[in-house]
């Protein structure tokens, strides 16, 4: 798998609490340093970021056939009602 090098540095403080709940978690998810959980949660975020407009219009469109069925399905029984009244 090809990786592209790292050319950027991204420095931020952290309290000792901060610190130790960071380094727990980057030992309890198995990341090898401190940097591959930043990174891995920083891609996350960009790709959930992005991922959930997409999947929210999927949703709303998939909400919208699934309605739109429902009504064809009325409309079709709307047709069949005064044939079943004259009967």
């Amino acid at each position: 798998m090809f990786t592209k090098s790292k050319t950027r540095i991204v420095s931020f403080r952290l309290s000792d609490e901060e610190f130790y709940s960071f380094r727990k978690v980057c030992i309890s998810e198995g990341f090898g340093s401190f940097s591959e959980l930043i990174r891995a949660g920083v891609q996350e975020l960009i790709a959930n970021r992005h991922g959930n407009s997409a999947e929210a219009l999927r949703a709303a469109v998939e909400r919208l056939n699934a309605r739109i069925e429902e009504v064809g399905r009325d409309v079709k029984q709307l047709k069949t009602l005064p044939a079943e009244v004259i009967k």
